[in-house]
């Protein structure tokens, strides 16, 4: 008789990623890019519909544009860490680096300041250190309280 805990249970885990561009084509480009790792991607065109995104299936990263219109990179995350269960890793990405920005998006609770073009390798060791996970090229399976790697490996 099985306990439920076998293979027949084991379930992939879902990390998800939540990026914020208002720029279309960064959104898709990226976002294909990032599954192929193993990521769940969730796409948003602004700063309201990345809310709605959020509070339906919060992320555990989310990567956000700061020069957005309407509700900019800053005020989103100011949002974003108002949540009872906040993104584990909330990164900051813009084509207009400017003297300052660092220092500010740090204040608005940014872990990390990019700017593009992104260097997607590491953005991508980057979500995968913090998320304690680091893919080669194989998926994770939990089965039931131990999380069985394949062709991944914990640090």
């Amino acid at each position: 008789m099985s306990s439920g805990r076998g293979a027949a249970s084991c379930r992939e885990p879902t990390y998800r990623l939540l990026i914020v561009d208002d720029n279309v084509g960064v959104t898709d480009s990226l976002g294909v890019l990032l599954e192929m790792s193993g990521l769940t991607v969730t796409v948003a065109s602004s700063g309201a519909s990345a809310m709605a995104s959020f509070a339906a299936a919060p992320a555990h990263v989310v990567l956000v544009d700061l020069g957005m219109p309407q509700m900019n990179g800053f005020e989103l995350a100011k949002q974003l860490t108002t949540f009872s269960t906040p993104p584990l890793l909330l990164l900051a990405m813009t084509g207009w680096a400017r003297p300052g920005d660092a220092e500010a998006v740090r204040a608005a609770g940014f872990d990390h300041y990019l700017t593009k073009p992104l260097d997607t390798e590491a953005l991508e060791s980057l979500i995968w250190q913090r998320l304690g996970v680091y893919p080669r090229s194989g998926r994770a399976f939990d089965c039931g309280s131990k999380i069985i790697f394949t062709r991944f490996h914990r640090s």
